[in-house]
């Protein structure tokens, strides 16, 4: 599938120009009815440059993984304040892994085995279980359920996923995070986020704006922007006692969003977001025989847009 880009608009048949939003505010948080439904499609990227040297030696390699599949979400309980609990499931997902020696190696939920077992049996395992999610009434995701029947499915030692996960799944896919109850165009405001890494998590500060209001054969569609600066949270409670000293520095942290959102149905349209971050990480060997330094760098581009809704 060639990446969905951000063109919404024109998937929406929204190539006229809109009109004016007569309204001087607007409401971006959930206000939805019970069975409201949309299935999305979603798409991303994940580049890892890797770099590994220590004095003179030095190692490079790269690792892309791309992934693309289709998501319908659907609202089961609405109450008056706004908050709601839906149900998120994945209809299916692929995952294309290009390693070093720029072979694809190709994985799909849809099918029985795929190019890497390990990669295969976890599409299969997330694929076609519902997860609960509690959303509150400003758009955050308070929790998920679900995710023991994704372990019990997945057929390996243990799963490589946890509730934070599917909780940014979730807020990544229909919903609008944090936003206060009556936004003017040009106004910001703040949300912070904890995201799963190899190391601990990464925080990403947004700041949102909303940018634009228009209504576009009517129906009225909201721009909204954001923009992060990005924190390493190391875990270290599961190094080994005996680990050597190690460092780890972040640098080259930011994280975009850019969002198309349904006023009528407080919603996402479409969504395209990116980060772009490194990671330095210097080991001291012991008995003085030098230092090791792994530098790696992750770019990570995303794409969601709404395929259908119902209700």
């Amino acid at each position: 599938m060639r990446p969905i880009g951000f063109l919404a608009w024109a998937v929406l048949g929204l190539g006229v120009a809109g009109a004016a939003w007569a309204q001087e505010t607007v409401d971006v948080r959930p206000d939805w009815e019970v069975g409201q439904e949309s299935r999305y499609e979603f798409w991303s990227s994940r580049t890892r440059d890797v770099t590994m040297s220590m004095g003179a030696r030095k190692r490079e390699a790269s690792t892309t993984i791309e992934s693309e599949g289709e998501t319908v979400w659907r609202v089961q309980r609405a109450r008056p304040d706004g908050s709601a609990t839906c149900v998120m499931t994945l209809d299916w997902i692929t995952a294309t892994l290009t390693g070093p020696d720029g072979k694809p190696r190709v994985n799909d939920s849809r099918k029985s085995k795929g190019d890497i077992e390990a990669y295969q049996n976890l599409l299969k395992a997330v694929a076609g279980v519902p997860i609960t999610v509690e959303v509150a009434a400003d758009g955050t995701v308070r929790s998920v359920k679900g995710v023991k029947q994704v372990a019990a499915k997945f057929k390996g030692d243990e799963l490589p996923l946890e509730d934070r996960d599917f909780i940014e799944s979730a807020t990544t896919l229909a919903l609008l995070a944090g936003a206060p109850p009556d936004v003017k165009i040009g106004q910001t405001w703040k949300t912070t986020y904890d995201w799963s890494h190899e190391m601990g998590t990464i925080e990403q500060a947004f700041t949102y704006k909303l940018d634009s209001v228009e209504d576009i054969e009517g129906i009225p569609l909201a721009t909204v922007t954001g923009t992060a600066k990005l924190k390493l949270k190391v875990d270290r409670s599961e190094f080994p006692p005996d680990a050597p000293p190690m460092t780890f520095r972040l640098t080259r942290g930011s994280a975009t969003d850019q969002v198309l959102f349904d006023l009528q149905r407080r919603e996402a349209v479409g969504r395209n977001s990116t980060e772009d971050y490194t990671v330095t990480v210097r080991i001291t060997l012991p008995q003085a025989r030098g230092t090791v330094v792994q530098q790696t760098r992750t770019t990570v581009r995303s794409q969601v847009l709404r395929l259908s809704e119902k209700n």
